[in-house]
């Protein structure tokens, strides 16, 4: 006679279902958790260079800052910092005249002679926030103009805030910085400009990721000089 074979009880075949969704449901939830890490990791460095590409502009645009050595209407060279809060929400807009095709379309004429450049945050078609640059001759206006006027260059988007800061004396500690730029300052530069991006986070309970680059003006002690 034939040994009986012996089958498998409904409760082992339930206990061996569940045991197997356990498993699938602890893969699900490491593949979940890894993909929303992988995601999170491209977001962080999409916005880093994105950060570095408009720090990089800036940067570029700061460096070929314009400033006249003979006397003369000087408040139409000088730099103009409009501080509009700090941190993360700070929606500072800073302008001066430069030379050269920083901050500006490929096929924009005013690359080839002086300009005001003006950066600024402002919102899209959505509502949402991005950094925007308006250039524009700093002399010959209609006195009816205002830079409003002027289609905004959309440099990048998914931004939360910017925050500037301006100084003119630098000690042993370094640079003392300043949020405000009033008065007779208007008609000459800063020595060194620190702009900070906020990028708005992949997900809303992170905080913003963090874009920072400090950049000295080379024609900005000649702006304080009586020619």
């Amino acid at each position: 006679m034939m040994p009986r074979q012996k089958a498998f009880t409904l409760l082992e075949v339930l206990i061996t279902l569940v045991l197997t969704a356990l498993a699938m449901s602890i893969c699900f939830a490491a593949f979940s958790g890894i993909s929303r890490a992988w995601q999170r990791g491209l977001a962080l460095v999409d916005d880093l260079n994105h950060g570095d590409y408009v720090l990089d502009q800036v940067a570029q645009g700061l460096r070929c800052a314009f400033f006249p050595v003979t006397a003369g209407k000087k408040k139409r060279y000088g730099f103009i910092l409009e501080n509009n809060g700090d941190g993360q929400n700070a929606r500072d807009a800073f302008s001066w005249v430069k030379t050269g095709g920083a901050l500006l379309r490929a096929e924009e004429p005013l690359r080839y002679g002086t300009h005001r450049v003006r950066v600024s945050v402002e919102p899209d078609q959505e509502g949402e926030p991005r950094i925007v640059t308006r250039a524009w001759r700093p002399y010959v206006n209609l006195s009816s103009f205002t830079p409003e006027q002027i289609n905004p260059f959309a440099l990048a988007d998914n931004l939360s805030g910017m925050d500037v800061r301006v100084a003119t004396n630098r000690t042993d500690e370094g640079w003392e910085w300043e949020h405000q730029w009033d008065d007779d300052a208007t008609n000459h530069l800063p020595l060194a400009v620190e702009i900070t991006l906020y990028w708005a986070p992949a997900e809303e309970d992170q905080e913003p990721v963090i874009t920072k680059r400090l950049v000295e003006i080379p024609v900005g002690e000649r702006s304080w000089k009586d020619k």
